[in-house]
């Protein structure tokens, strides 16, 4: 599977998971040395609105995803945390 199709699939899976999907980014990222993939939104599951940071890198014909999820009006506070953890992600081959 290629990175465009695991993102096409996963887009097109969020609406059927979750409600009140808000795409706030989506771009190519650089991770670990590796063309990959950023996508930041926001959804209701249940009662709560949550907020999503997702990274995908597809290398060897394997799916590598990172995900932070916190509730939306606390999803700043750990944000030197989880990019130190996704800084540091590396494929090593």
């Amino acid at each position: 599977m290629t990175l465009n199709e695991y993102v096409d699939i996963n887009l097109a899976d969020m609406d059927q998971y979750l409600e009140n999907v808000e795409i706030i980014k989506s771009e190519d990222v650089m991770i670990g040395g590796v063309k990959g993939y950023e996508i930041v939104y926001s959804a209701m599951q249940g009662e709560e609105t949550l907020k999503w940071r997702q990274l995908v890198v597809v290398y060897d014909n394997k799916a590598y995803l990172l995900t932070y999820i916190a509730k939306a009006n606390t999803y700043g506070s750990f944000q030197e945390e989880v990019d130190t953890v996704i800084n540091s992600f590396e494929i090593i081959a």
